[in-house]
């Protein structure tokens, strides 16, 4: 983990409850130094979103470069660090990113818009086609609400077919306590107990 929370707000998302809501990145230095001490080839690098800071992928690939050290990289990114700031995908490249999972959440605007992501969709269909361009997995992550009809899924089909995902998953929407959509949501849980919260 080589940064603690998030600084973005999304309505369903308790990241940024994390660590006090504050985002803080650790030096690269001492995340390079303990990358070099794994004895492992593939790496997952399970910070809430890696690309906070765009230039922190340059200076880890630089400071493994400088260790000798060539690894396989899994990361977490919102699809507009990667969309709205296309000369990032290079620097993923130079730092060994293999797979990248992105919280894509949902195809329409209006869902992106309840779920405060401040992306939109031709954020995530570019995402997804600049990594694939790349030669970089995308790993698609998605939500859909108790409202879900069979319609809501055929068009969630028709654009992850439309689209060079490599792997996806669907959720199912849960407010989570402290979240904003705990606020808004928190009377329809059907169960209060957390172990079926999956």
């Amino acid at each position: 983990k080589s940064a603690f929370g998030c600084p973005h707000d999304c309505s369903f998302c308790y990241c940024r409850l994390l660590n006090q809501g504050r985002y803080t990145a650790r030096p690269v230095e001492e995340v390079a130094d303990e990358i070099a001490g794994l004895a492992c080839d593939q790496v997952w690098l399970v910070d809430d979103t890696f690309l906070v800071h765009r230039k922190r992928a340059a200076e880890l690939a630089a400071a493994l470069t400088q260790r000798g050290v060539r690894k396989r990289f899994i990361i977490y990114a919102r699809a507009s660090d990667i969309a709205r700031v296309p000369e990032v995908v290079p620097d993923l490249q130079r730092l060994g990113v293999v797979d990248v999972l992105v919280g894509l959440e949902a195809v329409e605007p209006d869902h992106l818009l309840a779920y405060d992501k401040g992306t939109t969709p031709d954020d995530n269909r570019r995402c997804v086609e600049l990594l694939a361009a790349a030669g970089i997995a995308c790993t698609g992550l998605f939500i859909v609400g108790p409202e879900a009809t069979w319609s809501t899924f055929r068009r969630l089909n028709r654009w992850i077919d439309s689209v060079p995902l490599s792997a996806l998953t669907v959720s199912i929407f849960t407010p989570f306590p402290g979240t904003a959509d705990w606020a808004t949501h928190q009377a329809r849980p059907t169960t209060r107990a957390r172990r079926h919260w999956d």
